[in-house]
Protein backbone atom coordinates (compact mmCIF):
# COMPACT_ATOMS: atom_id res chain seq x y z
CA UNK A 1 0.00 0.00 0.00
CA UNK A 2 1.35 3.41 -0.91
CA UNK A 3 2.61 5.68 1.83
CA UNK A 4 0.31 8.58 1.05
CA UNK A 5 -2.79 6.36 1.08
CA UNK A 6 -2.33 5.64 4.79
CA UNK A 7 -1.11 8.92 6.21
CA UNK A 8 -2.17 12.53 6.10
CA UNK A 9 -1.95 13.69 2.49
CA UNK A 10 0.01 16.90 2.48
CA UNK A 11 0.50 19.10 -0.51
CA UNK A 12 4.28 18.80 -0.66
CA UNK A 13 4.92 21.50 -3.25
CA UNK A 14 7.05 24.15 -1.57
CA UNK A 15 4.94 27.20 -0.85
CA UNK A 16 6.37 30.66 -1.42
CA UNK A 17 6.52 31.52 2.33
CA UNK A 18 8.45 28.32 3.10
CA UNK A 19 10.96 28.89 0.30
CA UNK A 20 11.36 32.51 1.39
CA UNK A 21 12.06 31.31 4.93
CA UNK A 22 14.77 28.99 3.65
CA UNK A 23 16.46 31.67 1.56
CA UNK A 24 16.36 34.21 4.40
CA UNK A 25 17.84 31.63 6.78
CA UNK A 26 20.62 30.68 4.39
CA UNK A 27 21.66 34.21 3.50
CA UNK A 28 22.46 35.06 7.12
CA UNK A 29 26.13 35.95 7.68
CA UNK A 30 28.40 32.94 7.87
CA UNK A 31 29.62 32.17 11.37
CA UNK A 32 32.98 30.44 11.69
CA UNK A 33 33.49 28.35 14.84
CA UNK A 34 36.75 26.90 16.10
CA UNK A 35 36.00 23.16 16.01
CA UNK A 36 37.94 19.94 15.64
CA UNK A 37 38.73 19.22 11.98
CA UNK A 38 37.77 15.58 12.59
CA UNK A 39 34.13 16.69 12.96
CA UNK A 40 33.75 17.83 9.34
CA UNK A 41 35.00 16.91 5.89
CA UNK A 42 38.14 19.02 5.30
CA UNK A 43 38.32 21.51 2.44
CA UNK A 44 34.69 20.81 1.54
CA UNK A 45 31.62 23.05 1.43
CA UNK A 46 27.93 22.57 0.69
CA UNK A 47 26.10 25.37 -1.11
CA UNK A 48 22.60 26.15 -2.35
CA UNK A 49 22.50 27.83 -5.77
CA UNK A 50 19.71 29.18 -7.94
CA UNK A 51 18.11 26.40 -9.99
CA UNK A 52 18.52 28.44 -13.16
CA UNK A 53 22.24 29.11 -12.58
CA UNK A 54 24.24 28.31 -15.69
CA UNK A 55 27.17 25.85 -15.50
CA UNK A 56 29.59 28.42 -16.90
CA UNK A 57 28.57 30.96 -14.24
CA UNK A 58 29.13 28.46 -11.43
CA UNK A 59 32.46 27.32 -12.89
CA UNK A 60 33.66 30.90 -13.21
CA UNK A 61 32.67 31.75 -9.63
CA UNK A 62 34.44 28.67 -8.29
CA UNK A 63 37.56 29.28 -10.40
CA UNK A 64 37.88 32.73 -8.82
CA UNK A 65 38.38 31.10 -5.42
CA UNK A 66 40.39 28.09 -6.69
CA UNK A 67 37.54 25.69 -5.92
CA UNK A 68 35.78 22.98 -7.94
CA UNK A 69 32.39 21.25 -7.96
CA UNK A 70 32.29 17.63 -6.77
CA UNK A 71 28.53 16.94 -6.92
CA UNK A 72 25.47 18.76 -8.24
CA UNK A 73 22.20 17.67 -6.57
CA UNK A 74 18.72 18.49 -7.86
CA UNK A 75 16.52 18.21 -4.75
CA UNK A 76 13.33 18.94 -6.69
CA UNK A 77 12.72 22.32 -5.10
CA UNK A 78 16.36 23.28 -4.46
CA UNK A 79 19.76 22.75 -6.04
CA UNK A 80 22.78 21.91 -3.88
CA UNK A 81 26.47 21.74 -4.80
CA UNK A 82 29.27 19.92 -3.04
CA UNK A 83 32.43 22.00 -3.47
CA UNK A 84 36.12 21.16 -2.98
CA UNK A 85 38.24 24.12 -1.88
CA UNK A 86 41.98 24.68 -2.00
CA UNK A 87 43.80 23.07 0.92
CA UNK A 88 43.36 25.08 4.12
CA UNK A 89 41.14 27.67 2.38
CA UNK A 90 37.72 26.40 3.40
CA UNK A 91 36.68 29.33 5.60
CA UNK A 92 38.01 32.07 3.32
CA UNK A 93 36.36 30.37 0.32
CA UNK A 94 33.05 30.19 2.20
CA UNK A 95 33.22 33.86 3.07
CA UNK A 96 33.98 34.80 -0.54
CA UNK A 97 31.18 32.67 -2.00
CA UNK A 98 28.77 33.97 0.61
CA UNK A 99 28.95 37.40 -1.08
CA UNK A 100 28.28 35.99 -4.57
CA UNK A 101 24.65 36.36 -5.73
CA UNK A 102 24.71 32.85 -7.24
CA UNK A 103 24.95 31.25 -3.80
CA UNK A 104 22.11 31.35 -1.25
CA UNK A 105 23.71 29.35 1.53
CA UNK A 106 27.15 28.02 2.42
CA UNK A 107 28.15 25.58 5.16
CA UNK A 108 30.68 22.93 6.12
CA UNK A 109 29.92 19.23 5.67
CA UNK A 110 29.72 18.21 9.33
CA UNK A 111 30.06 14.54 10.28
CA UNK A 112 27.76 12.89 12.83
CA UNK A 113 27.92 9.49 14.51
CA UNK A 114 24.86 7.42 15.36
CA UNK A 115 23.68 8.45 18.82
CA UNK A 116 24.09 5.24 20.76
CA UNK A 117 26.28 4.53 23.75
CA UNK A 118 28.46 1.50 24.40
CA UNK A 119 26.31 -1.64 24.08
CA UNK A 120 25.24 -3.29 27.31
CA UNK A 121 27.21 -6.47 27.85
CA UNK A 122 27.93 -6.87 24.15
CA UNK A 123 24.22 -6.50 23.33
CA UNK A 124 23.35 -9.99 24.54
CA UNK A 125 19.93 -11.17 23.32
CA UNK A 126 17.24 -11.15 25.98
CA UNK A 127 14.92 -14.09 26.65
CA UNK A 128 12.91 -15.44 23.72
CA UNK A 129 9.60 -15.20 25.56
CA UNK A 130 7.41 -12.09 25.10
CA UNK A 131 9.17 -9.19 26.81
CA UNK A 132 6.31 -6.77 27.30
CA UNK A 133 6.42 -7.08 31.14
CA UNK A 134 10.11 -6.15 31.08
CA UNK A 135 9.64 -2.97 29.03
CA UNK A 136 9.73 -0.61 31.99
CA UNK A 137 9.54 2.51 29.87
CA UNK A 138 6.06 1.60 28.58
CA UNK A 139 4.68 1.52 32.13
CA UNK A 140 6.66 4.55 33.27
CA UNK A 141 4.95 6.61 30.55
CA UNK A 142 1.46 5.12 31.03
CA UNK A 143 1.46 3.75 27.49
CA UNK A 144 -0.61 0.57 28.05
CA UNK A 145 -3.37 2.67 29.62
CA UNK A 146 -3.24 5.07 26.65
CA UNK A 147 -3.67 2.19 24.18
CA UNK A 148 -6.96 1.18 25.85
CA UNK A 149 -8.52 4.59 25.21
CA UNK A 150 -7.02 5.20 21.77
CA UNK A 151 -9.10 5.02 18.60
CA UNK A 152 -6.28 5.65 16.16
CA UNK A 153 -5.62 5.54 12.47
CA UNK A 154 -2.17 4.72 11.10
CA UNK A 155 0.51 7.41 11.05
CA UNK A 156 3.90 7.12 9.37
CA UNK A 157 7.19 7.84 11.11
CA UNK A 158 9.98 8.53 8.62
CA UNK A 159 13.22 7.18 10.12
CA UNK A 160 16.34 8.92 8.78
CA UNK A 161 19.06 6.60 9.94
CA UNK A 162 21.41 3.74 9.01
CA UNK A 163 18.66 1.71 7.33
CA UNK A 164 15.98 -0.60 8.68
CA UNK A 165 16.20 -4.37 8.31
CA UNK A 166 13.00 -6.27 7.50
CA UNK A 167 12.92 -8.09 10.84
CA UNK A 168 9.95 -10.01 12.20
CA UNK A 169 8.66 -7.08 14.28
CA UNK A 170 8.62 -4.84 11.18
CA UNK A 171 6.60 -7.18 8.95
CA UNK A 172 3.55 -5.33 7.71
CA UNK A 173 4.80 -2.20 9.48
CA UNK A 174 7.18 -0.72 6.91
CA UNK A 175 6.69 0.84 3.50
CA UNK A 176 9.25 0.85 0.69
CA UNK A 177 11.96 3.32 1.61
CA UNK A 178 14.91 5.06 -0.01
CA UNK A 179 18.69 5.34 0.41
CA UNK A 180 20.60 8.56 -0.26
CA UNK A 181 23.94 6.78 -0.68
CA UNK A 182 24.52 5.20 -4.10
CA UNK A 183 24.47 1.41 -4.46
CA UNK A 184 22.93 0.87 -1.02
CA UNK A 185 19.54 -0.38 0.16
CA UNK A 186 17.33 1.08 2.85
CA UNK A 187 16.93 -2.51 4.11
CA UNK A 188 20.67 -2.71 4.94
CA UNK A 189 21.31 -1.47 8.47
CA UNK A 190 25.11 -1.52 8.71
CA UNK A 191 25.70 0.64 11.78
CA UNK A 192 28.00 -1.02 14.33
CA UNK A 193 26.80 -3.37 17.09
CA UNK A 194 23.73 -4.73 15.34
CA UNK A 195 22.62 -1.63 13.52
CA UNK A 196 20.90 1.54 14.65
CA UNK A 197 17.91 2.39 12.45
CA UNK A 198 16.29 -1.00 13.06
CA UNK A 199 16.53 -0.53 16.81
CA UNK A 200 14.91 2.90 16.90
CA UNK A 201 12.21 1.85 14.41
CA UNK A 202 11.22 -1.15 16.54
CA UNK A 203 11.23 0.90 19.75
CA UNK A 204 8.79 3.33 18.17
CA UNK A 205 6.57 0.98 16.18
CA UNK A 206 7.23 -2.74 16.67
CA UNK A 207 4.27 -5.04 16.11
CA UNK A 208 2.32 -5.36 19.33
CA UNK A 209 0.04 -8.00 20.82
CA UNK A 210 1.43 -10.64 18.44
CA UNK A 211 3.08 -12.87 21.07
CA UNK A 212 6.51 -12.01 19.62
CA UNK A 213 9.45 -10.23 21.23
CA UNK A 214 8.55 -6.63 22.20
CA UNK A 215 5.80 -4.01 22.01
CA UNK A 216 6.29 -0.72 20.18
CA UNK A 217 5.34 2.66 21.65
CA UNK A 218 2.66 3.12 18.99
CA UNK A 219 1.19 -0.21 17.85
CA UNK A 220 -0.59 1.53 14.96
CA UNK A 221 2.39 3.41 13.51
CA UNK A 222 4.17 2.53 10.25
CA UNK A 223 7.81 3.17 9.35
CA UNK A 224 9.15 4.87 6.23
CA UNK A 225 12.93 4.22 6.21
CA UNK A 226 15.30 6.79 4.71
CA UNK A 227 18.88 5.49 4.83
CA UNK A 228 21.26 8.45 5.17
CA UNK A 229 24.50 6.79 6.27
CA UNK A 230 26.49 3.64 6.89
CA UNK A 231 28.76 2.05 9.49
CA UNK A 232 30.86 5.21 9.87
CA UNK A 233 27.89 7.50 10.47
CA UNK A 234 26.59 10.26 8.23
CA UNK A 235 27.26 13.88 7.30
CA UNK A 236 25.35 17.01 6.36
CA UNK A 237 25.46 16.11 2.66
CA UNK A 238 23.48 12.91 3.28
CA UNK A 239 21.29 14.56 5.93
CA UNK A 240 20.22 17.24 3.45
CA UNK A 241 19.44 14.61 0.80
CA UNK A 242 17.46 12.68 3.41
CA UNK A 243 15.55 15.76 4.52
CA UNK A 244 14.61 16.41 0.89
CA UNK A 245 13.10 12.90 0.79
CA UNK A 246 11.34 13.54 4.10
CA UNK A 247 9.79 16.77 2.82
CA UNK A 248 8.44 14.98 -0.26
CA UNK A 249 7.35 11.81 1.56
CA UNK A 250 4.07 12.84 3.18
CA UNK A 251 5.17 11.53 6.60
CA UNK A 252 3.92 13.77 9.38
CA UNK A 253 6.63 12.69 11.83
CA UNK A 254 10.37 12.32 11.26
CA UNK A 255 12.98 10.69 13.47
CA UNK A 256 16.66 11.21 12.74
CA UNK A 257 19.34 9.13 14.44
CA UNK A 258 22.08 11.71 15.02
CA UNK A 259 22.58 14.07 17.93
CA UNK A 260 25.16 16.72 18.70
CA UNK A 261 28.71 16.49 17.40
CA UNK A 262 31.46 16.14 20.07
CA UNK A 263 31.84 19.92 20.25
CA UNK A 264 28.13 20.44 20.96
CA UNK A 265 27.39 21.45 17.37
CA UNK A 266 23.90 20.42 16.18
CA UNK A 267 21.92 20.52 12.95
CA UNK A 268 20.29 23.73 14.21
CA UNK A 269 23.65 25.49 13.70
CA UNK A 270 24.01 24.58 10.00
CA UNK A 271 22.33 27.12 7.69
CA UNK A 272 21.36 24.80 4.82
CA UNK A 273 20.22 21.99 7.12
CA UNK A 274 18.33 24.50 9.26
CA UNK A 275 16.56 25.82 6.19
CA UNK A 276 15.46 22.28 5.26
CA UNK A 277 14.23 21.72 8.83
CA UNK A 278 12.21 24.92 8.51
CA UNK A 279 10.58 23.77 5.28
CA UNK A 280 9.52 20.48 6.87
CA UNK A 281 8.00 22.28 9.84
CA UNK A 282 6.28 24.81 7.55
CA UNK A 283 4.73 21.86 5.72
CA UNK A 284 3.28 20.64 9.02
CA UNK A 285 5.82 18.03 10.14
CA UNK A 286 7.62 17.39 13.44
CA UNK A 287 11.20 16.09 13.42
CA UNK A 288 12.61 14.38 16.53
CA UNK A 289 16.29 13.81 17.28
CA UNK A 290 18.46 12.51 20.13
CA UNK A 291 20.32 15.06 22.21
CA UNK A 292 23.49 12.96 22.05
CA UNK A 293 25.48 10.95 24.58
CA UNK A 294 28.54 13.00 25.55
CA UNK A 295 27.40 14.38 28.94
CA UNK A 296 27.73 17.96 27.74
CA UNK A 297 25.76 21.12 27.06
CA UNK A 298 24.76 21.47 23.42
CA UNK A 299 25.24 24.77 21.61
CA UNK A 300 21.70 25.46 20.40
CA UNK A 301 18.55 27.09 21.71
CA UNK A 302 15.03 25.68 21.94
CA UNK A 303 13.66 25.53 18.40
CA UNK A 304 10.46 23.93 17.00
CA UNK A 305 12.34 22.93 13.83
CA UNK A 306 14.08 20.11 15.74
CA UNK A 307 12.66 18.41 18.82
CA UNK A 308 15.71 17.24 20.79
CA UNK A 309 15.19 14.56 23.45
CA UNK A 310 17.41 13.77 26.44
CA UNK A 311 17.68 10.40 28.21
CA UNK A 312 16.34 9.67 31.69
CA UNK A 313 16.69 6.69 34.03
CA UNK A 314 14.09 4.65 35.94
CA UNK A 315 13.85 7.44 38.53
CA UNK A 316 13.11 10.10 35.93
CA UNK A 317 16.55 11.70 36.33
CA UNK A 318 18.92 12.70 33.53
CA UNK A 319 21.34 9.84 32.80
CA UNK A 320 25.07 10.28 33.29
CA UNK A 321 25.65 10.12 29.51
CA UNK A 322 22.88 12.35 28.14
CA UNK A 323 23.56 15.77 26.67
CA UNK A 324 21.51 18.67 28.01
CA UNK A 325 20.88 22.35 27.35
CA UNK A 326 18.34 24.97 26.34
CA UNK A 327 17.50 23.09 23.12
CA UNK A 328 16.01 20.06 24.92
CA UNK A 329 12.26 19.67 24.43
CA UNK A 330 11.55 16.49 26.39
CA UNK A 331 13.20 13.79 28.45
CA UNK A 332 12.36 10.10 28.00
CA UNK A 333 13.64 6.72 29.20
CA UNK A 334 17.03 5.87 27.72
CA UNK A 335 18.43 3.06 29.89
CA UNK A 336 17.80 -0.65 29.39
CA UNK A 337 15.36 -0.18 26.53
CA UNK A 338 14.24 -3.32 24.67
CA UNK A 339 14.79 -3.15 20.90
CA UNK A 340 15.31 -5.43 17.90
CA UNK A 341 18.68 -5.31 16.13
CA UNK A 342 19.35 -5.80 12.43
CA UNK A 343 19.68 -9.58 12.85
CA UNK A 344 16.26 -9.83 14.48
CA UNK A 345 17.61 -10.40 18.02
CA UNK A 346 16.08 -8.70 21.05
CA UNK A 347 18.66 -6.47 22.74
CA UNK A 348 18.88 -3.95 25.56
CA UNK A 349 20.22 -0.53 24.59
CA UNK A 350 21.12 2.73 26.30
CA UNK A 351 21.18 6.13 24.64
CA UNK A 352 19.28 9.23 23.65
CA UNK A 353 18.40 7.57 20.32
CA UNK A 354 16.10 5.25 22.27
CA UNK A 355 14.64 8.30 24.05
CA UNK A 356 13.99 10.16 20.79
CA UNK A 357 12.36 7.05 19.27
CA UNK A 358 10.05 6.79 22.27
CA UNK A 359 8.96 10.43 22.01
CA UNK A 360 8.47 10.18 18.23
CA UNK A 361 6.27 7.16 18.87
CA UNK A 362 4.31 9.12 21.48
CA UNK A 363 3.77 11.99 19.03
CA UNK A 364 2.48 9.59 16.38
CA UNK A 365 0.12 7.99 18.92
CA UNK A 366 -1.28 11.37 19.97
CA UNK A 367 -1.60 12.50 16.37
CA UNK A 368 -3.27 9.39 15.03
CA UNK A 369 -6.06 9.79 17.59
CA UNK A 370 -6.99 12.94 15.67
CA UNK A 371 -5.21 13.34 12.30
CA UNK A 372 -6.87 16.74 11.83
CA UNK A 373 -4.64 18.33 14.48
CA UNK A 374 -1.75 20.58 13.49
CA UNK A 375 1.84 19.93 14.54
CA UNK A 376 1.59 22.87 16.96
CA UNK A 377 -1.47 21.33 18.62
CA UNK A 378 0.31 17.97 18.96
CA UNK A 379 3.38 19.56 20.57
CA UNK A 380 1.22 21.62 22.92
CA UNK A 381 -0.59 18.49 24.11
CA UNK A 382 2.76 16.80 24.72
CA UNK A 383 4.04 19.83 26.66
CA UNK A 384 0.88 20.15 28.74
CA UNK A 385 0.96 16.46 29.71
CA UNK A 386 4.65 16.42 30.64
CA UNK A 387 6.04 16.44 34.18
CA UNK A 388 7.33 20.02 33.93
CA UNK A 389 3.75 21.35 33.90
CA UNK A 390 4.62 23.92 31.25
CA UNK A 391 7.97 24.91 32.78
CA UNK A 392 11.24 24.27 30.93
CA UNK A 393 14.63 23.17 32.25
CA UNK A 394 17.94 22.35 30.60
CA UNK A 395 17.94 18.65 31.56
CA UNK A 396 14.57 17.25 30.47
CA UNK A 397 13.04 20.25 28.72
CA UNK A 398 9.30 20.33 29.40
CA UNK A 399 9.66 17.01 31.21
CA UNK A 400 8.65 13.37 30.80
CA UNK A 401 5.32 12.83 29.04
CA UNK A 402 2.36 11.04 30.65
CA UNK A 403 0.93 9.47 27.50
CA UNK A 404 -2.41 8.55 29.06
CA UNK A 405 -2.89 12.21 30.00
CA UNK A 406 -1.79 13.29 26.51
CA UNK A 407 -4.27 11.05 24.71
CA UNK A 408 -7.01 12.21 27.08
CA UNK A 409 -6.45 15.79 25.90
CA UNK A 410 -7.06 14.88 22.25
CA UNK A 411 -10.41 16.02 20.90
CA UNK A 412 -11.76 13.19 18.79
CA UNK A 413 -12.16 14.16 15.12
CA UNK A 414 -15.40 14.42 13.18
CA UNK A 415 -15.51 13.66 9.47
CA UNK A 416 -12.50 12.59 7.41
CA UNK A 417 -8.80 13.33 7.64
CA UNK A 418 -7.67 16.86 7.00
Amino acid sequence: MALLSLTRVWQRMIAVPALALLLITMTMPLTVFAQSAAEYEPDTLLAIVSKDSKPDEIKEALNKVSASMVNDYDLGFLRMLKIKTASGKMDTTAQALNTDKLFHGIQRNWHFSWAQVKPREGEQPAANDPLFPDQWHLFKLNLPASWKVSTPTGEYIAVLDSGCAHVQEMRGKMTAGVATLPKTSYLTDDAPNGGHGTKVATIAAARTNNAKQIAGVNPWAYIYPIKIGNASGTDDEQIILGLAQLIKSGASIGLIGVGAAPSGWTMLNDPIVYGMLGIYREQGGILFAPAGNASMAIKSNLDPNLILVSATDQNGQLTNFSNYGKAIWFGAPGVGIQAIDSSGQTVLINGTSASAAIVAGIASLVWCNNPKMTSTEVLNIMKNSASGKGQHNDQTGYGIIDVQAAVAQVTKPTGGRR
